[in-house]
């Protein structure tokens, strides 16, 4: 569980110093250590609490509006995040996203617990490229920090409400304080609503609405000065309509009687499903995290179990007849440990270790498909389970050692030995991990384990004087390979992905631009063995997937924060992103045949090898101009904040495509003396952008999830 109103960039996170023109210092713990954002070589978006509020990002899924690069889809509840061209469309259990979430250091593996409302965040961090060596597996794009905040002995509490057209609503608390000396908890909630976005064109309906609550709490015990003990638990449950339905891009070759749908207009679709599409979704995990300090090193201990589970009901077709309909089971449960050692002081060497072990167990189904019939009825077309197992160990280390004349030198390795197991594959009562079986429908023998091991080395030469700092970097990662639980034509086992990234940048300090900042990078890519979705024709539509050849990604990243006069700053980024798939000669895509998508043969094999890869816009661009007024009895904050997307295609075979598109955020609000109490304006994506979030292709038809439109509303909180 995450929650808030919040965004903006990198040294974006940077707040106003309100006694003058001066940028703050912008702390994170990128690479596992307390640093200032300024000195480390990665670039780092960097979002505070206060930034995710004045730029209106209230979830996980609005931080591509602060991010540059970062584009982050959704469909049908699944969350598809993408880093500079890397990213993954694969749903199924164990095949996880290659950008690294995690939530106080702890990994958040199923895709369906990616999207989320914030709460009490303390800060978020961005961090792009591969980060293999400290984060290990699953970061060949990035990896994002969900950092909440730690109780305190002082007694605090927040509370907010919002509200809005369309029925939004959003209620947030916060409260920590001391228990004894040294004792102290805090607790937040979060309960957010809205109605639906979505016309049922045949029922008058609305769907797509939302409903989902969240809970979270956190006991921290203090040994002694040098030692703590953190003890956390959080809660989200989704019982709703969202993301469930979609409306039609391409219709198919299936003859139709007029009036029956699908609908073509964003945000209406037609159904017939009794009850409608929805989802049920639950998120539960607990972890204990430890501090020391010794004499010789700082100890960290996180160790941490998470119970992910995700339920839902679509639509296959979106018209009115039976044609077809899709219910799923799916989730995860993972126990994880992390140790970490590092060095203390100022000294000339700095290090740091660890060791990290992850098991889990991945379910898929039953998944239920009815095909000619109405869903009151029992399954026809499949009845699909899987189960899988996940090992993973590894250790890694890193170090940095100063050299003269400002030079530093750093050097890292990662060691992972991971396993994955398929462990059951059924289609109503058969066996398909049979051998028998298998020969006798056709279906190719299936190794059902398999163990992998990757090195990831990382090396970056920096030069640093006071506000200056220049890199180059040597980076690698690695996504484990993995099963696709549930298909059967196709089940895998992939091979890992690996991706070799070279960069170049550079952070500075620019005294004659009135103390403004600006950070820059120049990076390249070659990744290889990528994991893409495809369609499995012997599960009426369910994802199959498949390995890519190879691609590469190059392109820049530039960000700028600029006091521009007192209380008035301006902040820019922007990301150029040349991403093509380099070898790709058998791409599995949808068969599109003059507007149409044939129903007979769906999908059809082309060489995808130069085509551009899937969410990978050649230019996205950020920026947001604030200005604060200082008032007797408080002050007035006016925001605006501005994206742009050139547009990028959802497919392999470049037939569907989100064309470019802006889109600005508004907020007006005033606060009283020490922020005892806020009123606020605001306007979400204010001139009504449609944007496609997410793709859904069955035998007839293909559909886009379309993001939020507009919303305005008003926001009220206080502070004790």
């Amino acid at each position: 569980m995450i929650v808030v109103r919040v965004g903006v960039n990198t040294a974006l996170a940077q707040t106003v110093d309100t006694s003058g023109t001066a940028l703050a210092e912008v702390v994170v713990t990128a690479q596992k250590r307390v640093e200032d954002a300024s000195t480390v070589p990665i670039v780092i978006s960097v979002l505070s609490n206060q930034d995710l509020i004045e730029g209106g990002i209230n979830s996980t899924q609005d931080l591509e509006w602060a991010v540059p690069g970062l584009v982050f889809g959704n469909t049908n509840g699944f969350a598809e995040a993408y880093l500079r061209g890397i990213g993954s469309d694969l749903i199924t259990p164990g095949q996880d996203s290659p950008i690294g979430f995690y939530l106080d250091g702890v990994y958040l593996a199923l895709t369906t617990d990616l999207i989320q409302e914030f709460d009490d965040i303390s800060r978020i961090e961005v961090l792009k490229g591969p980060q293999g060596t400290l984060y290990g597996r699953n970061t060949t794009g990035g990896a994002v920090n969900i950092i909440t905040r730690d109780p305190q002995q002082d007694f605090s509490a927040d509370a907010s409400v919002s509200a809005g057209d369309r029925g939004y609503a959003k209620a947030v608390t916060y409260v920590t304080g001391g228990l004894t000396d040294a004792l102290s908890a805090n607790f937040s909630g979060v309960y957010t609503t809205h109605n639906g976005f979505v016309d049922v064109v045949n029922t008058g309906e609305h769907l797509d609405n939302l409903d989902q609550f969240g809970l979270r709490g956190k006991i921290k015990y203090v040994i002694d000065p040098r030692w703590d003990i953190i003890w956390g638990a959080d809660y989200l449950e989704k019982h709703d309509t969202s993301d469930t339905v979609y409306t039609a891009l391409v219709g198919s070759t299936t003859p139709l009687p007029p009036g029956v749908g699908p609908a073509f207009q964003p945000y209406t679709t037609y159904t017939n499903l009794d009850p409608p599409p929805h989802r049920y979704a639950t998120d539960f995990g607990s972890n204990m995290t430890v501090h020391g300090q010794m004499d010789w090193a700082n100890f960290t201990s996180i160790t941490a179990f998470r119970d992910d589970s995700f339920t839902s009901l679509s639509d296959g077709d979106a018209t009115t007849l039976s044609l077809l309909a899709y219910a799923s089971i799916e989730g995860e449960q993972q126990f994880t440990q992390e140790f970490q050692l590092a060095s203390t002081g100022y000294s000339p060497l700095q290090w740091l270790g660890g060791l990290y072990f992850l098991k889990a167990t991945v379910f898929d189904g039953p998944v239920a498909v009815w095909s000619g019939i109405p869903v009151t009825e029992t399954p026809n077309g499949a009845y699909l389970t899987g189960r899988g197992r996940i090992t993973s160990y590894a250790g890694y280390g890193q170090a940095s050692y100063d050299l003269p004349y400002g030079f530093e030198l750093v050097g890292g390795v990662r060691t992972t030995d991971e396993q994955h197991t398929l462990i059951q594959q059924t289609d109503f009562k058969t066996n398909l991990l049979d051998p028998a079986v298998r020969a006798a429908d056709g279906f190719p023998p299936v190794d059902t384990s398999k163990t992998w091991t990757s090195t990831d080395p990382k090396a970056t030469l920096q030069w640093e004087n006071p506000g200056q700092l220049l890199y180059a970097s040597y980076s690698t990662g690695f996504k484990a390979g993995s099963y696709n639980l549930i298909s059967p034509g196709v089940p895998g086992p992939l091979h890992p992905e690996k991706i070799k990234a070279f960069e170049v940048g550079g952070k500075h300090d620019l005294p004659f631009l009135n103390q403004a900042k600006v950070d820059w990078a120049v990076f390249y890519y070659r990744y290889t063995n990528i994991q893409l979705a495809v369609q499995d024709p012997a599960t009426q539509g369910q994802d199959a997937s498949q390995n890519a050849a190879s691609s590469i990604n190059k392109g820049v990243d530039l960000d700028l924060t600029a006091p521009i006069v007192r209380n008035l700053t301006a902040k820019v980024g922007m990301e150029y992103l040349e991403a093509r798939y380099e070898s790709y000669p058998d791409a599995a895509v949808y068969n599109i045949v003059d507007g149409l998508l044939d129903s007979a043969a769906y999908t059809k094999s082309v060489d995808a090898s130069g085509n551009r890869m899937e969410r990978a816009p050649l230019l996205t661009t950020t920026a947001q101009l604030q200005w604060l007024v200082p008032l007797p009895t408080g002050s007035v904050a006016t925001t605006a904040s501005y994206y742009h997307n050139s547009g990028f295609y959802l497919d392999a075979g470049d037939e569907f495509q989100q064309r470019a598109y802006n889109l600005v955020n508004l907020r007006l609000e005033y606060a009283a003396p020490n922020n005892l109490w806020t009123v606020a304006a605001w306007i979400d994506n204010a001139f009504g952008a449609t944007v496609i979030g997410g793709l859904g292709v069955s035998p007839y038809v293909a559909g886009a999830f379309y993001n939020d439109p507009r919303l305005y509303g008003l926001s009220a909180s206080v502070h004790f």
